[in-house]
C-alpha cells in the first residue's frame, strides 16, 4: 500500500547532510520527493479505491438491494481489512443478518452490531477494539462509510452512512469508504421511521454481504458522485445473493454503546 501520511518526509536528505550524493543524484531524489508529496495529496484528495465490499439490504423483509462500498486500502489499510473480513465472515462472524439498529434522517444510519443489535455489541478481527488509523478522509458528503466508536482507539466492527456533508464530526472517526453504487438503497433506509431512540421500526437488515472482486484500484472524489452502474471493467459479475436467517439481537445490553 501506499504511505500517504507523509511522516516520513519530515527530515529529507539533503546534499549538506549526504555528501556522498551527485548533484544529479539529489536533484533525482528531490523529484521523487516531490513526486512522493503530489501523490499523497492526491491520494488524499481522490480517494483510492483498492477493495469492493457489497451489502444486500432488506426492510421490513422486503429487499430493496445493494449497496456497494469502494474501500480505501491505501489510507486505511487496518480498518479496511477489518471491514472486509466482517463482510466475507472470513472468521465465522461478522455483518450478514445483522441490522441498521441507529438511524437520524440528515445525518447518518449506524450498523455493524452483529452481537446484541443495539448498538452495545461487535468486536473487530483484532480483539474488541483497535486504534483509530488516521483522520485522512473526511466526511465529504453523503454516502462515506466511517467507524462508530464509544471514544478515542474503540473501534470494532460498527460504523456509519452519511446522509449527508458532516464536517463538525471530522477529527473523531476514521472514514474509510464510499458508497459508489445503490446510494438509492441508503436513501430508503433514510425513510423509515424512528422512535424516541433514533432506533428504526421497520428492521433494516444486511441479509448478505461479501466482497467484489476489483480488477484494478481506481480514483473516486471527494464528492457526492455515484455510479449509475457498476464498471464491469473494473468490477467483476455479482451473483445472486442467499437470503440469511432473520438476526435476533442478544437481549443483554450494556453501558458502552458505540456511537458518533
Amino acid at each position: 500500500y501506499l504511505n500517504v501520511n507523509n511522516k516520513h518526509l519530515s527530515s529529507p536528505i539533503s546534499a549538506m547532510s549526504a555528501p556522498w550524493l551527485s548533484g544529479s543524484a539529489v536533484l533525482l531524489l528531490v523529484l521523487s520527493l516531490q513526486l512522493h508529496v503530489q501523490l499523497s495529496a492526491s491520494i488524499t484528495e481522490e480517494a483510492l479505491v483498492t477493495d469492493l465490499v457489497y451489502l444486500d439490504i432488506d426492510i421490513g423483509g422486503r429487499e430493496v438491494g445493494k449497496i456497494v462500498i469502494g474501500l480505501f486500502g491505501a489510507t486505511t489499510p487496518k480498518t479496511v481489512q477489518n471491514f472486509i473480513s466482517l463482510a466475507k465472515h472470513e472468521y465465522d462472524f461478522g455483518y450478514r443478518d445483522s441490522i441498521f439498529h441507529r438511524l437520524i434522517p440528515n445525518f447518518m444510519m449506524q450498523g455493524g452490531d452483529f452481537t446484541k443489535g443495539d448498538g452495545t455489541g461487535g468486536y473487530s478481527i483484532y480483539g474488541p477494539y483497535f486504534k483509530d488509523e488516521n483522520f485522512i478522509h473526511k466526511h465529504y458528503g453523503s454516502g462515506w462509510v466511517c467507524m462508530a466508536n464509544a471514544g478515542e482507539d474503540t473501534n470494532g466492527s460498527q460504523f456509519y452512512i452519511t446522509f449527508v456533508q458532516t464536517p463538525w464530526i471530522d477529527g473523531t472517526h476514521t472514514c474509510f469508504g464510499k458508497v459508489l453504487f445503490g446510494m438509492n438503497v441508503v436513501r430508503e433506509c433514510e425513510k423509515v421511521p424512528t422512535d424516541k431512540h433514533d432506533r428504526p421500526l421497520q428492521r433494516i437488515q444486511i441479509y448478505d454481504s461479501g466482497i467484489l472482486p476489483l480488477t484494478k484500484p481506481f480514483l473516486v472524489a471527494k464528492s457526492n458522485a455515484v455510479f449509475n452502474e457498476l464498471d464491469h471493467s473494473l468490477v467483476g459479475p455479482i451473483s445472486e445473493p442467499t437470503h440469511g436467517d432473520d438476526f435476533e439481537p442478544e437481549t443483554t445490553p450494556t453501558e458502552d454503546y458505540q456511537s458518533i
